[in-house]
């Protein structure tokens, strides 16, 4: 990880943004254009943000707590809160997120 944060209003990378918006329609499976709060702190984790962390970032991207977050928020808040890392780290990351019993294990209905 590189470590710093962007300043909000710096532009995304295209691949950053492309890599933010694959993780948005995995967990928006309804395709509302939009997260529950449930769903954004999955890919908020899937990110590799720790879990206590979630609620800081929740209260910063929607203040008036709508319980559900839009996609360019979200968008805007992986790019601001989240350092860019390599592919290889961030799919060891999202494993970890579905390795609910920490056994190096994912189940494979996970993956689908």
């Amino acid at each position: 990880k590189n470590g710093r944060q962007r300043a909000a209003g710096d532009p995304l990378p295209p691949h950053r943004r492309e890599e933010i918006e694959m993780a948005i329609r995995y967990f928006d499976q309804q395709d509302r254009g939009r997260l529950n709060y449930r769903e954004f702190t999955d890919l908020l984790v899937s990110f590799g943000v720790q879990p206590a962390q979630v609620t800081d970032i929740i209260a910063q991207v929607d203040p008036g707590r709508t319980e559900s977050v839009t996609a360019d928020l979200v968008v805007e808040a992986v790019g601001q809160f989240v350092p860019a890392c390599g592919a290889e780290e961030a799919l060891l990351q999202a494993c970890l997120a579905y390795d609910e019993e920490g056994t190096g294990v994912v189940a494979t209905a996970d993956l689908e």
